[in-house]
Parts: C-alpha cells; structure tokens; sequence
C-alpha cells in the first residue's frame, strides 16, 4: 500500500529542461543523490532542479492479480528474511 522509505522513486527536472528518474540514494541541502535505471548513480545539485515529483512505484500494477494469495504470502515472508 506504501512505498517503503528508501525506495521511493522520483522525477526531477533540471532548469535546463533534462529529466531524470530515479531512487533517492541521499540528500544533503544541496545536493540529491539519485540511482537512475538508465543513467546510474547521479548527483544533482538541488539549485539545478527546476521540478521535483513523485514517480510511480517499481512494483508493477497488476502484481496482485498476477500472484495467487499463497505467493504473495511466500513473497512478504521471503523478503522479510533478508533483514
């Protein structure tokens, strides 16, 4: 239902009119450090940043109608072993 904190994607659009996207790595007051799928690790100074929104989730839409309850459940309990 929620994105877990760190894995929050976002969009950014530079003063120059260049976007990215990508997951916020680390934020400073002056700079966003993000881990773009096409560009890599980037870091933009946040005076460059003309735009700055949410992006959608990594987890596809149709995950819930694609897996059958019991998966999801193997799913959730796996992915809670790795803490």
């Amino acid at each position: 239902r929620q994105i877990a904190k760190g894995f929050e994607s976002v969009i950014v659009t530079l003063n120059s009119g260049t976007s990215y996207a990508g997951i916020v790595k680390s934020e400073s007051a002056n700079v966003l450090e993000l881990n773009s799928p096409e560009d890599g690790l980037l870091k933009v100074k946040k005076a460059d940043i003309k735009t700055r929104d949410k992006g959608l989730s990594a987890m596809p839409e149709a995950l819930a109608q694609t897996l059958s309850k019991q998966d999801i459940r193997n799913l959730v309990e796996f992915l809670a072993s790795l803490k």
